[in-house]
């Protein structure tokens, strides 16, 4: 919760404990005047009219009092959250941002490459039984391991191209004052 939304917190239980007080002391003069003039029905009706008032006043004020303390807090966090926003700003986010961008251009590349190599891998193959059927003699050449079904699931996949990197912003206006 920001500061400003707790201040306005605080004054506003403020001002309702202001009315509380200014209604029991209105209530409490009447019973005064009500017990001058001998007018014990006023005088009683005005005190049991006090009573809720009291309870009132008593939670208005735990309230007022939890919210002070809430606001005391989170100013006395600020220094803190302050620098986790500059850390965001300026460590984080730029790297995420750059991890991003690697990765974007790894997947614009990886289509051409995983087709590269699967050619490559097939004509090695090729090039292997022409040469046994050649000398007669076996080579040995391991297959680069890229199943056909893991290409096909890849392009079904359809991840490629990502959101561009110029894409992601920081928005927040928390976070848009720490630069």
């Amino acid at each position: 919760m920001s500061n400003l939304i707790l201040e306005r917190e605080v004054e506003a239980v403020a001002d309702q404990i202001k009315d509380v007080e200014q209604q029991m002391r209105t209530l409490s003069q009447r019973q005064e005047e009500a017990v001058k003039l001998g007018n014990d029905g006023a005088a009683i009706e005005a005190r049991q009219a006090l009573k809720p008032l009291g309870e009132e006043l008593e939670v208005l004020r735990i309230r007022k009092d939890a919210a002070e303390s809430r606001l005391r807090l989170t100013k006395a966090n600020q220094p803190k959250a302050t620098l986790i926003r500059k850390r965001i700003v300026e460590e984080l986010w730029p790297k995420g941002l750059k991890a991003y961008g690697t990765i974007q251009q790894m997947f614009d590349k990886l289509p051409a490459l995983l087709k590269e190599a699967n050619e490559m891998d097939g004509l090695i193959q090729q090039l292997t039984k022409e040469h046994f059927q050649l000398t007669g003699e076996r080579i040995q050449v391991e297959r680069f391991g890229l199943p056909v079904d893991l290409l096909q699931k890849l392009g079904e996949l359809n991840i490629f191209p990502l959101p561009p990197v110029e894409k992601f912003q920081l928005t927040d206006p928390k976070l848009k004052e720490v630069k």
